[in-house]
């Protein structure tokens, strides 16, 4: 019972990390941040 739960868990996580990913490309690409991450990554990018 405990692995299934853990596998779900792990699950859960990956797909928080890929829509996490995905507003920081977001975020990049309108240069509008979405989240404290995403802002510091379109920061990053406008450097030159």
């Amino acid at each position: 019972m405990a692995a299934v739960l853990h596998r779900a868990g792990r699950a859960r996580a990956a797909r928080r990390d890929e829509s996490a990913f995905t507003n920081a490309a977001r975020s990049a690409m309108t240069s509008t941040p979405v989240s404290p991450s995403g802002g510091l990554l379109a920061a990053q990018r406008e450097v030159p």
